[in-house]
């Protein structure tokens, strides 16, 4: 028995060893490559991730519960068939705050993709998941070439984490980009319209699979959610929410 406690203690303190190890190696790490928070530019320091406590004490979440109608949801209205929709953040181009889905798009941001999405993923479960029979998450695709470009669909990255948080499994193949389309990021909202109509076509789903969930990144005009959507309905009788990261209301 004496000789069963004191392998534990041993045990305990070798872990508090390599644990007071790995934050004085943090520390250096912090001193020797300072990193950055993405809105304010402050250091951070150990714990915080990207964003510096205060940044992240107040972004501009959205609070689109999945329980009412509300304005992801209304945008769509008169244009395709939405079950429901939600969105995680306030997007606004001109914010300081856009840098995190700059970052996910531009640079190389999949663990942030990840672990916003997961964030996201615990807030729906919290507002309204519970009410929804969701099979399961469907990215919105990239072109092959914007995908070699890139390197990773970022809305597939933001999918993992909120499949992480909800344990909805991801369902590939179900729509693919076969034109490649200029950026949309200048165009007013017939343009981005017109730069999505009838770029995506249905792949094909499991028959058992009856609400499908789109994930994006960032929801301006509703354009390419509402492709989507109708490339869908014209093959199969489901249903389809949505799921953004960020909106732009």
């Amino acid at each position: 028995m004496k000789w069963g406690f004191g392998k534990k203690k041993l045990f305990y303190n070798w872990r508090l060893s390599i644990k007071v190890k790995k934050e004085m190696i943090n520390k250096l790490l912090d001193v020797m490559f300072p990193r950055y928070c993405l809105i304010c530019d402050v250091n951070i320091y150990e714990h915080e991730k990207y964003m510096c406590t205060l940044c992240e004490s107040e972004m501009p979440l959205g609070y689109y519960s999945l329980k009412t109608s509300n304005p992801v949801e209304r945008t769509f209205w008169g244009r395709c068939n939405v079950e429901s929709a939600s969105a995680y953040i306030r997007y606004r181009s001109d914010s300081q705050y856009s840098n995190l889905i700059k970052s996910i798009k531009y640079d190389d941001g999949v663990i942030l993709a990840q672990d916003l999405g997961y964030l996201f993923g615990n807030w729906v479960k919290l507002n309204g998941a519970e009410n929804h029979d969701f099979d399961c998450l469907v990215p919105i695709p990239l072109h092959k070439k914007k995908l070699l470009k890139r390197g990773y669909n970022q809305s597939e990255e933001i999918a993992k984490g909120i499949s992480k948080s909800l344990g909805i499994p991801i369902q590939d193949g179900v729509l693919f980009r076969e034109k490649y389309a200029d950026s949309q990021t200048h165009k007013n909202r017939y343009s981005r319209w017109e730069n999505t109509a009838e770029q995506y076509t249905f792949g094909g789903i499991s028959e058992h699979l009856k609400h499908l969930v789109l994930v994006d990144d960032v929801i301006t005009t509703g354009a390419t959610i509402e492709a989507c959507i109708r490339e869908i309905h014209k093959n199969l009788d489901v249903k389809v929410s949505v799921l953004a990261l960020g909106f732009t209301q």
